[in-house]
């Protein structure tokens, strides 16, 4: 049996946890979805608009990412499964009960980088830089804090750009957020295109919300911030498009990581694409943990016991964020309210 419900509001939340069954119609402002099986244990956050995209048949949200599970050894137990299950799209549900403190599996980054707002900071190995030690990059003259950075993580995709555009940063205060931070790991992402077209592939095949972005004062700051200076400064014939793509690419799927230099765990200065790990809702409250190891590497744990059919989730942000900071970030963003 069918059942209708009616939800006149902008967005359902619920504290408890509830199990969608097939052929439930869930009717907002006049648009009707049909949800498949689904059980959630946990918050959810629905917004109208993203109800309203959710309904387009679209090739990134019906589609596993290429690349995205090759590094899982299928020989070994698995107990989750990446699944399709609209309206949410691409998620991680468990196949079997998982136990608090089980590891489901390891992700490794397509790419890393800066977070949008940062101090300046080594291009290399994210530590921040500091007026009185700073190195210069012998190739391309960016700052970063020593000759040993120069070939380390993905600056080398950058340097051959920079020294081929003429650009050289000039950079007076190391106090101050510099936006120009803001285009290098979209740069790294369009780079990876001739470079690593494997994990182009990967990248590529990611949500973006375009549709939702646009028109936006995000949408305006990256066309001033990334899309002009990477044409204008950096001269890369890349189109505005692909380069807004991109930058939606990073701001959707994007996890903070922490560095790992020492004194420094608790620094928050990079961001990352884990494509796995993206596959996860988010919650606030979620029934995982992920911490970085050496080489950016990601390790995900079950942070309590997940049921059989249920989703796994994860946090795109660390836990220490403000309430009202982390609810602006991801409604501009992550294109989702957050419902605390």
């Amino acid at each position: 049996m069918k059942i209708k419900k009616t939800i006149p509001v902008l967005y359902l939340h619920t504290n408890k946890g509830f199990s969608f069954n097939e052929g439930l119609i869930i009717n907002v402002r006049s648009i009707v979805i049909n949800i498949s099986t689904m059980n959630y244990d946990g918050k959810i956050n629905i917004m109208y608009d993203w109800f309203e995209f959710s309904k387009k048949e679209t090739s990134c949200r019906n589609a596993i990412p290429p690349g995205c599970l090759d590094h899982i050894d299928f020989k070994k137990p698995i107990k989750w499964e990446l699944k399709v299950i609209q309206p949410y799209g691409r998620c991680l549900v468990a196949k079997e009960d998982i136990k608090e403190g089980e590891i489901l599996f390891i992700d490794y980054p397509v790419v890393t980088g800066p977070k949008q707002n940062c101090e300046p900071l080594c291009l290399g190995c994210y530590k921040q830089l500091d007026v009185s030690e700073t190195y210069e990059c012998s190739k391309c003259g960016w700052p970063m804090c020593g000759s040993e950075c120069e070939d380390k993580g993905y600056h080398p995709l950058e340097c051959e750009a920079f020294v081929a555009s003429g650009y050289k940063p000039k950079l007076e205060d190391f106090s101050e957020c510099n936006p120009m931070y803001e285009s290098v790991l979209p740069l790294r992402c369009l780079l990876l295109e001739k470079k690593h077209p494997k994990k182009w592939e990967t990248l590529i095949a990611m949500e973006s919300h375009d549709e939702l972005r646009k028109d936006t004062e995000l949408w305006e700051t990256e066309q001033k911030n990334v899309v002009e200076f990477l044409q204008e400064k950096v001269k890369i014939k890349h189109s505005s498009e692909l380069i807004h793509r991109v930058t939606g690419i990073l701001d959707v799927n994007c996890h903070e990581v922490r560095s790992n230099i020492p004194d420094t765990k608790n620094e928050f200065r990079a961001r990352g694409i884990y494509p796995l790990c993206a596959m996860m809702s988010h919650d606030c409250s979620s029934n995982t943990h992920h911490t970085v190891m050496d080489e950016m590497v990601m390790l995900v744990l079950a942070s309590r016991n997940i049921y059989k059919g249920t989703q796994i989730t994860g946090t795109y942000t660390h836990l220490l964020s403000g309430t009202i900071e982390e609810k602006k970030a991801f409604k501009i963003r992550k294109i989702f309210r957050l419902c605390l």
